[in-house]
């Protein structure tokens, strides 16, 4: 039988590591891939010019998890695995990918090694030059207010158009208010009255999926 790899090795977690566990207050989240490190500065650098992940703006409370490479030369973050979990993609569901909640199988490697890190051990990360690459996050944003001003939205639109789909006509069923421009390519219409429709279900994911397949929106 081979040695165990050294590098590989589980340690108890050093004193000088940062813990953190995910926020308390209702959240919403969004998978964004293709992230670069310079990205994950200006997350923690406001003095940074640049855009942000997800248009976040100063003072906005969010958490952040990723799946990144770190090269370090003390085992200082976990290694977390990955795992897949199964979540609603409304009338379906698909596995994704998340990072390993069991702390079982958590290690602390030195040297050059893929892990999810949270929101401190990323800072901590970035901070000391060991982040070197990032494959993709998911970004938790307090979301209080902006339920509260999407509800007000959502009130308005169906007492000016009534609970009738614009596309098919039908009055039953299930009744969404849709972005007409995807918001996430035009963050500015986000919570333009004109720029929001009620549709049926059926319709909001026929539009959902026609706008996923001309670019317009992700996920």
């Amino acid at each position: 039988m081979s040695e165990m790899d050294e590098s590989a090795r589980p340690v108890e977690k050093p004193e000088s590591s940062m813990t953190e566990i995910a926020p308390m207050w209702r959240s919403f989240r969004r998978r964004v891939s293709s992230v670069t490190v310079e990205e994950l500065r200006r997350l923690f650098d406001w003095s940074l010019p640049g855009p942000r992940i997800y248009q976040l703006r100063p003072g906005k409370r969010f958490y952040i998890v990723a799946k990144v490479d770190v090269d370090t030369p003390e085992p200082l973050y976990p290694c977390r695995p990955s795992e897949h979990r199964e979540i609603s993609k409304g009338n379906y569901r698909e596995w994704q990918e998340f990072p390993c909640r069991d702390q079982n199988k958590w290690t602390y490697q030195t040297e050059r090694f893929t892990t999810w890190l949270r929101t401190a051990e990323m800072k901590e990360a970035l901070s000391h030059g060991h982040l070197i690459a990032c494959h993709e996050a998911l970004i938790f944003v307090r979301g209080n207010e902006d339920r509260r001003r999407w509800a007000k939205l959502r009130r308005e639109v169906f007492k000016r158009d009534g609970r009738r789909c614009m596309r098919c006509g039908s009055v039953n069923g299930e009744m969404h208010v849709d972005h007409i421009k995807p918001w996430q390519n035009f963050p500015d219409l986000r919570y333009d009255v004109g720029n929001l429709q009620v549709l049926c279900r059926a319709c909001h994911e026929w539009k959902g999926a026609q706008d996923r397949a001309r670019g317009l929106r992700k996920g």
